[in-house]
């Protein structure tokens, strides 16, 4: 069985990303490994794809990355007892691929995402990050949608070690 030493989990701020932030602390957690939460500022990612607190920093690189770096701290802080060392880190670019360099740069075991389970045009227009992961990732993903069925939830909860 492979040791799980490092998660990555990535971050857009939305609910689903959230959730694999929760995912991702639990799961470091209980295999005993810290954990790396990541969120790549897409340069030209249209502003209406963009949750709400980026939306608004739309001036410049540095304030966008200023105002993604607070956003992250925030993360950061509501996880301060999630029980497994944590760190944040922000980087440019296209998020699956920074994603996956930065697991790789990081020697991380493991990447966490969350999937918002777009579909039709919206997923052609933007495509979908988690997907792109899944395909070119040599490290095992694992995608964690925002609102999970009760029994999903339980079933995730029970299979843990």
């Amino acid at each position: 069985m492979h040791d799980f030493q490092h998660v990555l989990v990535a971050t857009d701020f939305g609910s689903s990303s959230q959730r694999a932030v929760h995912v991702a602390a639990e799961l470091a957690k209980r295999l005993m490994a810290r954990f790396t939460v990541l969120h790549v500022i897409h340069e030209s990612l249209p502003v209406y794809a963009m949750e709400a607190p980026l939306a608004m920093a739309m001036d410049s690189p540095e304030t966008r990355e200023r105002s993604a770096k607070l956003e992250l701290d925030s993360f950061l802080e509501s996880l301060a007892n999630a029980g497994a060392p944590c760190a944040g880190v922000v980087r440019f670019g296209e998020p699956a691929q920074e994603i996956v360099a930065c697991a790789e740069e990081a020697g991380c075991d493991v990447i966490v995402v969350g999937t918002h389970g777009r579909r039709g045009l919206t997923r052609w227009l933007l495509g979908s990050v988690a997907e792109k992961l899944v395909r070119s990732s040599h490290v095992p993903v694992l995608t964690v949608r925002a609102e999970p069925t009760e029994a999903a939830a339980s079933d995730y909860t029970r299979s843990l070690p």
